[in-house]
């Protein structure tokens, strides 16, 4: 998507004109961190480092987040224009696929003995701040979709950003990690299409505000701040996952892996190109 503002229009160049491109790329610090947090990084590791129970309050809190972030999208979707049709149905599947993602975790629920209505589920000062912050947004009568998507779609980016680089970093994890099934959700082509269509309902809502030769610039900075801020909260939530100081140190054994491996693969990859 591609759009003309003198101010910003040479920050937007290096990314294809895509705003949600261009505040990705600017919270990269954010998604690093995130990255190589010992919980993410455990998820990856075929011992199971993330102990059971640790990952089973993970889950339920999740579940109590993702109702959340459904229910923003539907507060979206009342601030649409009535002709909006096609906006509409994108959003009609942005809640598929919401539903999809808390199917998986019923399903972590049931083999793992996990109650996501239960004491598991209350929210923790992590998710309860993550929650509020969308729901906050989505509510205001003053923000824009652009403004909620902006809040939103930085846990799609992210989550697609993780599945992808986990799986290719471990091409043998899906077959030894108890926790396959987690990376094979946010590496599955479908989630990372979906992330790409919010993204790109985001760069749609954005656009005539920031085509604004008065506020765009302005506007660029409100949507960074939402962007920014969901970043900040996605770190938490993982942050708030308690794997404590062993699992710390083990990060940076799976760190030094998953270099090894990505590193490998990318050889691999040039040398059966240039065959």
């Amino acid at each position: 998507f591609f759009f003309d503002l003198p101010q910003i229009g040479a920050q937007m160049a290096d990314v294809g004109g895509s705003v949600a491109n261009y505040l990705w790329t600017a919270a990269w610090p954010s998604a690093e961190r995130s990255l190589y947090h010992p919980f993410v990084l455990g998820l990856a590791d075929s011992s199971g480092r993330v102990p059971i129970e640790v990952f089973k309050h993970y889950v339920a809190q999740d579940a109590t987040f993702l109702r959340a972030y459904a229910e923003s999208y539907a507060l979206v979707q009342q601030k649409l224009h009535p002709e909006d049709v096609a906006g509409r149905e994108a959003f009609e599947v942005f809640i598929q696929a919401n539903q999809s993602e808390l199917e998986l975790h019923r399903g972590y629920s049931e083999s793992l003995g996990i109650d996501l209505d239960g004491p598991e589920a209350e929210p923790s000062p992590a998710t309860l701040a993550y929650t509020d912050f969308l729901l906050a947004a989505a509510n205001d009568p003053n923000t824009s979709p652009a403004h909620v998507l902006a809040a939103m779609a930085p846990c799609m980016r992210l989550y697609s950003f993780l599945g992808m680089t986990l799986a290719c970093a471990f091409p043998d994890y899906l077959d030894m990690s108890p926790y396959s099934k987690w990376v094979a959700e946010y590496s599955d082509p479908e989630f990372q299409q979906v992330a790409a269509a919010v993204e790109a309902q985001l760069d749609i809502y954005a656009s005539a505000a920031l085509e604004d030769p008065e506020h765009g610039e302005q506007e660029l900075e409100c949507l960074q701040g939402y962007y920014n801020e969901a970043m900040e909260l996605e770190f938490n939530f993982f942050d708030s996952q308690q794997v404590g100081d062993e699992g710390l140190e083990q990060s940076r054994e799976t760190v030094g892996m998953m270099m090894q491996n990505m590193m490998s693969n990318i050889i691999e990859q040039q040398g059966e190109e240039l065959q």
